[in-house]
């Protein structure tokens, strides 16, 4: 079985107030990498892919744009580097948002890491899931798929994700990864 490269990414940043809430900020990596943002809204998961990554950094941003003037209905705009999801939304009771946290513990390669949630409705989780450079190849477009070797290492709702398009969704939870 082959074994995924190792990788160390740590998250720096601070949670922005005003009228887009959200967290912005930067992961830190010790290698080239590849992101998958994934976002569970209820029983619909959507994902995102972030072009390979030379640097040691990318930015990465979540904001909640509001929907209407009370607030109470929001989009996620889910950014990281050059990945992104932006169809998720959802809607809250009034003064029920609360700021954005991150976690700031070492990352490594093929998890899916819970980065924060949403007590709305439907209930948001918001997940990224890190691979070495060396353990994909990038198409002519930019769009990353890990080596054939590693088709199946993966449980099967992700692998559709890793080894499909830029952006996408399916059905299931993130929480089976």
């Amino acid at each position: 079985m082959h074994r995924l490269a190792p990788l160390s990414a740590r998250f720096v940043g601070s949670p922005v107030a005003g009228e887009n809430p959200g967290w912005r900020g930067h992961v830190s990596v010790d290698a080239p990498f590849v992101v998958l943002a994934l976002v569970q809204t209820g029983t619909k998961v959507l994902w995102g892919k972030a072009e390979v990554t030379a640097g040691p950094t990318s930015d990465v941003t979540l904001h909640l744009h509001p929907l209407n003037h009370e607030g109470t209905s929001v989009q996620f705009l889910f950014t990281f580097g050059s990945g992104m999801v932006t169809e998720a939304t959802a809607s809250f009771q009034p003064g029920r948002l609360s700021p954005v946290q991150l976690p700031e513990v070492p990352l490594g390669p093929g998890r899916a890491f819970r980065l924060c949630t949403f007590a709305s409705q439907p209930p948001c989780a918001f997940f990224i899931f890190f691979l070495a450079a060396s353990d994909v190849t990038a198409g002519r477009t930019g769009v990353w798929r890990p080596h054939k070797i590693l088709r199946g290492a993966f449980p099967e709702a992700l692998e559709t994700a890793l080894f499909g398009a830029r952006h996408g969704s399916f059905s299931g939870s993130v929480a089976a990864f």
